[in-house]
C-alpha cells in the first residue's frame, strides 16, 4: 500500500514533472487585476505524496491513510537506529524505548528490535524460548568499550562472563564482576623500629603487644614467613563516584 489513493478524481498513469515552473509564493488570485489563484497542479501532489510516502517506508512502516501520526513515527525510528542506546535521567523510559532490565519481549511485536538483538542475550524461558528474546541487563552495571583484541587495556577480557547465548571472552554483551587491581601492603615486623624486618623463620607463633608499640598481631601458622593481617576499611564494594542513571535501548 502506498499514500497514491484519492476518493474521486485519481487516475492509473503518474503524472509527469512540468516543463516549467514559475518562482515565487502562493495567492489567492486577485479577479480585480487579472491575478490568478496558484494553482499546486497535479505532480505537486504527487511530489509531496511521494516523499511522504518512501520517508515511512525507509522508516519500516506500513502507510496507512487512517493514521496521522506517521510521519512522527517515521522520522523518528529514521533518526536513531533501532537498537542504539541512551542514557536517560528519570525512572520512565521515553517513547520508543525500553529499560534494559533483562526482559523477555515478544520476537513479533518488537521485530525490528529482535533483528538487531537476535538472542545476543539469551531468550524467555520454557514454551517461550522460541518466540521472544531479552533485552541486555544494565542495571547497577557501568559500561565499559569493547576490548577488541587490543593489548593490555582490558587484560582479563579472555575470561570475560557469557552475555546470554553462551557467547564468553573479548565480546561485545560479556560482563566481569568487580574486582580489586593485585596489589600488597607491607607490614612492619617486630617489637621496635630498629627490629622491623627481624627474622622469625624459626618462630611458631608471635604476638606483638598492640597498646606498647602499636604493631599487628602475627601468626605463622607454618613455613618460614610471617603473615600479618591488617584492619579493614571500606564498604560492600569497590566504585568511583556516581550518579544512578537508567540505560534504555530504541525499538
Amino acid at each position: 500500500m502506498n499514500l497514491n489513493q484519492y476518493e474521486k478524481g485519481a487516475v492509473a498513469a503518474q503524472t509527469t514533472p512540468p516543463e516549467s515552473l514559475t518562482a515565487g509564493y502562493p495567492t489567492n488570485g486577485n479577479p480585480a487585476t487579472g491575478q490568478q489563484a496558484t494553482v499546486p497542479g497535479a505532480y505537486w501532489y504527487y511530489q509531496i505524496q511521494a516523499e511522504l510516502d518512501n520517508l515511512l517506508k525507509k522508516a519500516g512502516l506500513t502507510p496507512d491513510h487512517k493514521r496521522l501520526t506517521q510521519l512522527y513515527e517515521g522520522m523518528d525510528k529514521i533518526g536513531t537506529a533501532t537498537g542504539s542506546l541512551l542514557i536517560w535521567p528519570t525512572n520512565t523510559p521515553p517513547a520508543g524505548y525500553l529499560e534494559c532490565d533483562g526482559s523477555a519481549l515478544s520476537r513479533t511485536t518488537y521485530a525490528a528490535l529482535f533483528a538487531v538483538l537476535g538472542v545476543t542475550y539469551g531468550q524467555g524461558a520454557g514454551a517461550q524460548a522460541s518466540t521472544t528474546f531479552r533485552l541486555p541487563d544494565y542495571r547497577g552495571h557501568f559500561l565499559r568499550g569493547w576490548n577488541h583484541g587490543r593489548a593490555s587495556v582490558d587484560p582479563d577480557a579472555a575470561t570475560r562472563q557469557a552475555r546470554g547465548d553462551g557467547t564468553v571472552g573479548d565480546n561485545v554483551g560479556t560482563w566481569q564482576i568487580h574486582q580489586f587491581k593485585w596489589h600488597q601492603h607491607l607490614s612492619g615486623i617486630g617489637t621496635n623500629d630498629a627490629e622491623k624486618f627481624h627474622d622469625y623463620k624459626n618462630t611458631t607463633s608471635l604476638v606483638i603487644p598492640v597498646a606498647s608499640y602499636s604493631r599487628i598481631p602475627v601468626s605463622r601458622p607454618g613455613g618460614d614467613g610471617a603473615q600479618a593481617v591488617t584492619s579493614q576499611e571500606g564498604g560492600k564494594e569497590t566504585r568511583p563516584l556516581n550518579t544512578a542513571v537508567m540505560f534504555v535501548i530504541k525499538y
